[in-house]
C-alpha cells in the first residue's frame, strides 16, 4: 500500500513539474513573441517620424536654395538702380541663405540618424536605405546644379540686361526650377513606393508573430 501511494505521489510531482515547465516555457515563449512584437513596432514607428522629418526637411531645402537662387539672379539686374523692392529683396535672401545653411545641416544630420533608425539586423528597411540615399544625392546634385547654372550662365547677362531681358531671363530660370523639382519630385515618388513596400513587409512580420 505504501509503496503504490509512494509511486503515485511520485507520479503527481513528475506530472506537476511538466506542466509547470511546459508553462514555463510557453510563457517564455510568450514574453519573446510580445518583446519581438514590441520591437518591430518601434523599429516601424522610429523609421516613420525619421522619414517624415527628412521628407520636410528636403522639401523645404529644395524650396528656399531655389528660392535665394531666384532673388539673388533678380537682384543682380536691380542692384545698380533705385528700385524700391531692393530693400526687401536683400531681406528675403538673407533669410532664406540663413535657413538653406540651416536645413542642410539638419538633412545632413538625418542622413547620420538613418543607420540608427534601421536595425542591420531585422533588415526590412534595406531597400528604403539605398532608395533614401539615392534620393539625398539626387537633391544634393541637382539643388547644386541649379545653383551653379544660376551663377554661371545667367549671372553676367542679368547684369547687363535690360528690363525686358530681366523678364525673358527670369522665365528661364523658372523653367529650369520647374524642371530641377520635377525630377526631385520623380525621386521622392520611387522612394516613397519603397517604403510604402517595405512598411508592409514590416506588418506582415507582425502579423506571422502574432499567429504564433
Amino acid at each position: 500500500m505504501i509503496t503504490s501511494l509512494t509511486i503515485l505521489s511520485s507520479l503527481a510531482i513528475i506530472v506537476t513539474a511538466v506542466i509547470a515547465f511546459a508553462e514555463y516555457q510557453a510563457g517564455k515563449r510568450r514574453h519573446s513573441t510580445t518583446l519581438s512584437i514590441e520591437m518591430l513596432h518601434k523599429q516601424k514607428d522610429d523609421f516613420i517620424k525619421w522619414f517624415y522629418d527628412y521628407l520636410h526637411i528636403s522639401q523645404v531645402l529644395m524650396r528656399v536654395t531655389i528660392q535665394l537662387n531666384m532673388d539673388r539672379l533678380e537682384q543682380r539686374h536691380f542692384e545698380s538702380t533705385n528700385d524700391s523692392s531692393n530693400q526687401r529683396r536683400i531681406i528675403r535672401i538673407n533669410e532664406n541663405t540663413m535657413s538653406r545653411d540651416r536645413n542642410a545641416a539638419d538633412l545632413n544630420y538625418q542622413m547620420m540618424l538613418l543607420n540608427l533608425v534601421i536595425d542591420d539586423r531585422k533588415p526590412y528597411f534595406e531597400n528604403t536605405q539605398i532608395k533614401v540615399r539615392s534620393n539625398f544625392e539626387t537633391l544634393m546634385h541637382d539643388i547644386n546644379e541649379f545653383t551653379r547654372k544660376i551663377h554661371i550662365e545667367y549671372d553676367e547677362k542679368m547684369k547687363e540686361t535690360d528690363d525686358a531681358g530681366c523678364r525673358s531671363i527670369m522665365n528661364e530660370a523658372r523653367k529650369m526650377a520647374r524642371n530641377t523639382m520635377e525630377t526631385i519630385e520623380k525621386s521622392n515618388h520611387e522612394m516613397g513606393k519603397q517604403v510604402k513596400h517595405d512598411i508592409q513587409a514590416l506588418e506582415d512580420e507582425v502579423e506571422h508573430y502574432f499567429k504564433k
